[in-house]
């Protein structure tokens, strides 16, 4: 079975295409700062564990509380 390539034009980026990304991508690291932002000063403890059980993340409320920094429990 015989296979075909996509046209030329469609293998390069539109400087509009490459526009939008950008503008998304900035939309996007806004919103994921915010809701960090939200995690990290959130009125309550949080903490994240992966799979194996093992924090990954805790928010600052939570180690205030604990009497920790960051860098000694994750």
């Amino acid at each position: 079975m015989e296979t075909t390539s996509p046209p030329e034009s469609s293998l390069t980026t539109s400087p509009e295409l490459e526009r939008l990304v950008a503008l998304r991508t900035e939309s996007l690291q806004v919103a994921l700062n915010q809701a960090n932002q939200r995690f990290d000063q959130a009125p309550c403890g949080h903490w994240a564990l992966d799979a194996d059980l093992q924090l990954i993340d805790i928010n600052q409320t939570l180690l205030q509380w604990l009497g920790y920094r960051r860098e000694e429990l994750v």
